[in-house]
């Protein structure tokens, strides 16, 4: 009759299994691309915050030039104030200064009715600034002012002007120090930040015209770009260039004390979208390589993780039917269910094995004793003395009896023999102390101690041990002809087994050691002298 393990599977559940696969594949699908699209929409707007932060970097930039136009400012108006002719001795000092400080254009000192004293250069005519909006400021506030971009009346160019006032000895402005930025900044900002050569920089004025643009020859947005920008003044947006081509501009006021004018970083769209695109391919490749892998897994996979499981439960209970209690099914792979089956259906069996064992202990053990019984010592000496052939190992044997214990018996009664052996057990078991020695109940009043790996001289020592921990016991025995208290005869033999020698050699050669040490008188321990040993 065929086993239950023999079954064959049934493999149309594999098709079966083919359509929850198309079912789970189909769910997996729709939040793979939901999670797709929400991670492109992050990318984009990640990569939108980069076109946004390379415009908040030049806006940055140039509040820091400001900082420093400030400072500068403070500097020329300390060292001014130190020339023993001020007018007369100023175009050195600006022009030192001019040339050691960054970023720095124009730098020019002005009478407070606007005609200019001195430059860094000779100036080539009269130049009066007091119509400037930012003079005139100057002039009111008696505080550090900030102009808007104008056309520098001394270099012809556009020019961002800073100016500070100069206080004379009693209290009221005199002159007015200026500090002037071209736009050629812009140019030198875009090569400084690396960004690609399809990267647009522009400086727009609060009216729509284009200041500067770095490239040079870079097209100017549409118009209504620009006004979308002056009514925003910050963010970025999504628009045509002037070839048609889509591109994100960045733009935001140049920076906190310039309000009028505004930076607009134009990056063209393929270059912001294309790690996106990228992003999503890569993912998409992704998804349809573990979706092919997760197909061919669950395909390949129910044989491996469900049917493989299932055939080595049914073959471990056919073998647990037969008796063989130490299989088991270890299944560690599998499906969740399969394995808490496996492993439950596991520890059920080596709880069965334990009690198995403890059954098998209690039936080596003797009832009244709590010592091996004959069975267990016949069993560990067949086991003790196939491994002293194998090893050529010397092995002892050492068989007690009870000196006179009948007379104990009918002098105190069988319940008090039962409790005089136990004791006697407990002195033996006291005396006999590696793990490996036997102590049993031989039969009525007689015990046997199998020593493995013990010489004579070892064996000796042990029985003497028996006998001291026995006499401390201090059994009383009226009855006894050798003594008032219950003492023990012990027969010792000790053997070297080798091939074909019989393991009852060693038993019968105790045997005669004891039968000696009674007919010497008892309470005594007497060697075997190897005489009779048969094979």
């Amino acid at each position: 009759m065929p086993s239950l393990s023999d079954a064959p599977p049934r493999y149309s559940q594999r098709f079966v299994f083919i359509g929850l696969i198309g079912v789970v594949m189909f769910a997996l699908s729709i939040s793979f691309l939901y999670v797709i699209e929400n991670a492109r929409k992050k990318q984009v707007e990640q990569a939108l915050a980069t076109v946004a932060s390379k415009v908040q970097l030049v806006a940055l930039a140039h509040d820091q030039w400001l900082e420093e136009s400030r400072n500068l400012l403070a500097t020329v108006a300390v060292a001014l104030e130190q020339l023993p002719d001020l007018e007369r001795d100023c175009m050195g000092l600006l022009a030192n200064l001019a040339e050691a400080t960054r970023g720095v254009d124009t730098l020019l000192l002005a009478r407070a009715n606007g005609d200019l004293v001195c430059a860094p250069q000779p100036l080539p005519r009269h130049i009066n600034l007091s119509d400037r909006q930012y003079f005139k400021r100057a002039l009111a506030t008696g505080d550090y002012v900030v102009g808007e971009y104008i056309i520098g009346r001394v270099s012809g160019e556009p020019v961002l002007p800073v100016a500070q006032p100069l206080r004379g000895s009693a209290g009221s402005i005199q002159y007015l120090v200026i500090v002037g930025r071209q736009l050629a900044w812009v140019e030198s900002t875009l090569a400084r930040q690396r960004y690609s050569a399809a990267t647009t920089l522009m400086l727009v004025d609060s009216k729509g015209g284009v200041l500067a643009r770095a490239p040079a020859l870079a097209e100017a947005p549409e118009q209504a770009l620009l006004q979308h920008i002056m009514e925003r003044r910050q963010g970025v947006l999504e628009a045509p260039d002037s070839s048609g081509q889509p591109r994100y501009f960045g733009f935001t006021t140049l920076g906190d004390q310039v309000s009028d004018a505004y930076v607009v970083v134009g990056v063209p769209a393929e270059e912001v979208l294309e790690p996106v695109r990228g992003f999503v391919i890569g993912n998409l490749l992704l998804f349809a390589v573990a979706a092919g892998l997760i197909f061919a897994v669950l395909w390949f996979g129910l044989g491996y993780w469900v049917l493989r499981p299932l055939r080595r439960l049914l073959a471990t209970m056919e073998a647990v039917r037969r008796g063989d209690l130490t299989r088991r099914v270890g299944v560690a792979a599998g499906t969740v269910e399969m394995v808490r089956i496996a492993q439950s259906f596991d520890d059920m069996l080596a709880e069965l094995q334990q009690a198995d064992a403890r059954l098998r202990r209690q039936s080596d053990i003797d009832g009244l004793l709590g010592i091996a019984n004959r069975r267990a010592f016949d069993e560990t000496l067949a086991q003790e003395w196939a491994r002293a052939v194998r090893d050529f190992s010397v092995t002892s044997l050492l068989m007690i009896d009870v000196d006179y214990f009948k007379n104990y018996n009918d002098s105190y009664g069988h319940q008090a023999g039962d409790r005089c052996l136990k004791q006697i057990a407990d002195a033996i078991a006291a005396a006999v102390k590696r793990p490996g020695d036997l102590v049993a109940r031989y039969g009525g009043e007689e015990f046997g101690v199998l020593l493995p790996q013990t010489d004579a001289a070892g064996a000796d020592e042990v029985a003497r041990a028996i006998q001291s921990e026995v006499a401390q016991r201090a059994i009383p025995h009226a009855a006894s002809n050798v003594s008032d208290q219950i003492t023990v005869s012990i027969g010792i033999s000790t053997v070297t087994p080798t091939p074909g020698l019989r393991q009852e050699a060693l038993v019968r050669a105790a045997d005669r050691a004891l039968y000696r040490a009674k007919q010497d008188g008892r309470n005594r321990c007497v060697h075997d002298a190897g005489d009779g040993v048969q094979r």
